[in-house]
């Protein structure tokens, strides 16, 4: 994949902010190259009937041509008004809405799907898929403007939470479209983390087929190594946006839970190097990244990879677990006199100790992975009662005796390896 142009600056902008068709008549409503009065004027006269399918009051039937045009229409309303009505445009008398109140009311739509259930669920797969189709179709138009295109890759990123196999396809071909900027591909990834959290075993049926989730992995794969970070010089807040959308396809890397998805696809050995500061991972990852890296990586399932070994992935969170513990110690000595703390400590703690819980679980009666975890869970202790972590146990995962038995991720493999750099990050985001 050729390299993208970065914007630093648009991602933290964006961090902090913001089947066919059923026909019917009005035409020119249906296309983004019709007007706003046009699709107001479609979208008021199947407002009521969408409405009560949203809202559970009406069960949607999906051999019903009234009941899917009235959700089409609904989701090209949601989709199409940021671009139809130029909603980025501020007035000094401003009637129309503004671009936070437009995803607010996609927001309460959703909203209403997610409570309803089940008595929503067929409504929800229709609609779902008709802001699926018509959100892609403003990311893709020329002559939208990039709010407009990131106006509705944030849309796709939440409809995601109500899952569909088709939309890990979509959100995949929108990461890799290099005609997009970084703020569409922020939320296209933030989609695919939402997605692929749905993702559980056995799952019947399963929300992405095992070909579907290849395609994501290899994808976030594809972005991680790939992707060119801020050039030489760069200021800090372009190197901290760079993070900022690393952390995110991370993040999404991290829901996968088999360490192999085929050759090509290896997310435990991903997560590894960020896990352990790996020194081909430029700029050097943060202590947030990793975190996101090891959290993943403990709830890799070893029995779906037999070449697998747990022991080197726990040396590699162990490696994280040492500097998290430390960076909180750093800033716990800084901040005496008060100040607000840099990162949600004790969140990231708690997060971090239920995935060594599940790492715990999965290697078994594994001697070296249970004492990685027992000291782990002891730094994670200290930091969620707030008290400094002991030396003792931040330092041993900086020695050789914490090296794992085995010296490989996965047995036979010899580039699966982890080569610790000497890190000089920037202070974490919150």
């Amino acid at each position: 994949m050729a390299s993208h142009t970065f914007r630093g600056r648009l991602v933290l902008g964006l961090a902090l902010s913001v089947a066919a068709l059923a026909p019917w008549s009005a035409a020119r409503a249906q296309s983004l190259s019709g007007g706003m009065n046009e699709l107001e004027d479609a979208w008021r006269k199947h407002r009521s009937t969408a409405q009560q399918l949203l809202r559970g009051m009406t069960a949607a039937e999906p051999g019903d041509k009234s009941h899917v045009a009235a959700l089409d229409m609904e989701a090209r309303y949601l989709t199409y008004r940021v671009y139809l009505d130029h909603l980025e445009v501020r007035e000094e008398k401003q009637t129309r809405p503004t671009l936070e109140k437009a995803f607010r009311d996609f927001d309460a739509d959703l909203g209403y799907l997610e409570k309803g259930k089940p008595g929503t669920q067929a409504a929800a797969d229709i609609f779902r898929d008709k802001v699926r189709l018509h959100a892609k179709e403003v990311i893709d138009f020329e002559k939208a403007k990039p709010v407009h295109k990131l106006f509705n890759a944030r849309i796709l990123a939440e409809i995601a939470k109500l899952g569909q196999g088709q939309l890990a396809d979509t959100l995949v071909e929108v990461l890799k479209d290099e005609k997009q900027n970084d703020g569409v591909r922020y939320y296209a990834l933030r989609g695919l983390r939402n997605l692929l959290a749905l993702v559980q075993p056995m799952q019947m049926p399963p929300i992405v087929t095992k070909d579907q989730e290849t395609k994501c992995a290899e994808a976030l794969i594809d972005f991680l190594e790939k992707k060119e970070g801020p050039t030489k010089g760069a200021s800090r807040e372009e190197i901290d946006g760079f993070r900022v959308l690393r952390r995110e396809a991370v993040r999404a890397l991290a829901q996968i839970h088999s360490p192999s998805l085929g050759e090509k696809a290896r997310p435990a050995l991903v997560l590894a190097r960020f896990a352990g500061a790996d020194e081909r991972i430029q700029p050097e990852p943060r202590i947030d990244e990793r975190v996101e890296a090891a959290i993943g990586l403990a709830r890799m399932q070893s029995t779906q990879d037999k070449q697998y070994q747990p022991d080197y992935a726990a040396n590699q969170i162990g490696r994280s677990l040492g500097a998290f513990g430390q960076k909180f110690n750093d800033e716990k000595a800084k901040k005496e006199g008060g100040g607000d703390p840099s990162r949600p400590w004790k969140i990231d703690a708690y997060r971090f100790n239920e995935a060594l819980n599940a790492l715990k679980t999965d290697s078994g009666k594994d001697a070296y992975v249970a004492g990685v975890v027992d000291r782990g869970a002891r730094i994670l202790g200290a930091v969620m009662r707030g008290d400094q972590p002991n030396a003792d146990d931040l330092n041993w995962f900086t020695t050789p005796e914490s090296d794992a038995p085995n010296k490989e991720l996965f047995k036979g493999v010899t580039d699966s390896v982890v080569k610790p750099g000497k890190p000089a990050e920037a202070p974490a985001e919150k």
